[in-house]
């Protein structure tokens, strides 16, 4: 205060003032109580401010609060809700759980067998309609199967269970392999394998040909059986199924696993895509099996 009145003295005794010291300190009080009142009334307002500031956070935590404790109510909600559901799903009625033991006994069965090395489950579905899965033996591995590929399959116009010759029906059962046949070369399959050509048949007469394939031309047989030949992109590829093995009439007969042609069944074989059928040739050997099933 004391410099204050000085310096406006000073200021005046220069001639650059023209009020008095008496007003400037009077000012300065004024101006220093004006300040003080506005450091207090600022303070005030922020001491206000503060307290909202911490009552909007109080009722900030609690909104939150209460948010995660509805979360955590509906969470419960709904986690009770779906275990509820899932008490309440009956099993699935569509899954034959004594067919599925069937497919996992079937693989493990050959598993260990030396001279088995692919396996072909014919899975029956519905009509004429299956799921072929072609495995594969990982004997490097501790001789488990691998999964090739798995295709929607045809078999027999009147569906699965054979009873005997013309029913139209595939048979059931667990079956090695004769051997190989293609209208198309050997495309390098390990099997025994038959070039068909005009004079190639599959015998279905009663007789000592019955259940086999054979050439005319050398066995001098006027066979009424199946042309092969003429049978094209059934014939391109297949497999001769073991399925009645004594080849006795008339138990059935040429039952094979060959190409998919234009119809949608066959008259008691199975049928896969061509790209398929060729995959199998090349990598089949004679102690492939074909198991046939309901799936």
């Amino acid at each position: 205060m004391k410099k204050a009145a000085l310096f406006a003295v000073s200021l005046l005794m220069a001639g650059i003032m023209t009020v008095s010291p008496l007003s400037v300190l009077a000012s300065s009080k004024s101006a220093a109580t004006t300040a003080e009142s506005t450091a207090k009334t600022e303070s005030t307002k922020t001491d206000s401010k503060k307290t909202d500031s911490k009552t909007d956070s109080k009722k900030t935590d609690s909104k939150t609060d209460s948010k995660k404790t509805d979360t955590k109510t509906d969470s419960k909600t709904e986690s009770k809700a779906t275990e509820s559901k899932k008490a309440d799903t009956p099993a699935d009625p569509t899954i034959n759980v004594e067919n599925q033991a069937f497919w996992r006994e079937s693989l493990q069965k050959y598993r260990h067998d030396d001279k088995v090395h692919q396996i072909m489950l014919v899975r029956c579905t519905e009509g004429c309609k299956a799921t072929v899965q072609y495995y594969e033996k990982l004997t490097d591995e501790n001789d488990v199967w691998s999964l090739t590929f798995e295709t929607e399959a045809i078999i027999g116009k009147n569906g699965p269970e054979k009873t005997g010759e013309g029913d139209a029906k595939t048979p059931y059962g667990d079956f090695g392999v004769r051997g190989a046949f293609g209208i198309r070369s050997n495309p390098g399959t390990d099997l025994p394998y038959t070039e068909i050509k005009e004079t190639t048949f599959a015998c279905d007469e009663e007789g000592e040909y019955y259940n086999q394939i054979i050439d005319t031309k050398e066995t001098g047989h006027e066979c009424k059986g199946e042309e092969m030949y003429e049978l094209s992109p059934e014939y391109n590829y297949g497999i001769e199924t073991d399925f009645n093995s004594k080849n006795e009439w008339p138990k059935g007969s040429a039952i094979f696993i060959h190409c998919k042609g234009t119809k949608k069944f066959t008259g008691g074989c199975v049928a896969l895509d061509e790209e398929l059928m060729k995959k199998v040739l090349e990598t089949a050997d004679s102690g492939m099996r074909i198991i046939i099933h309901g799936d």
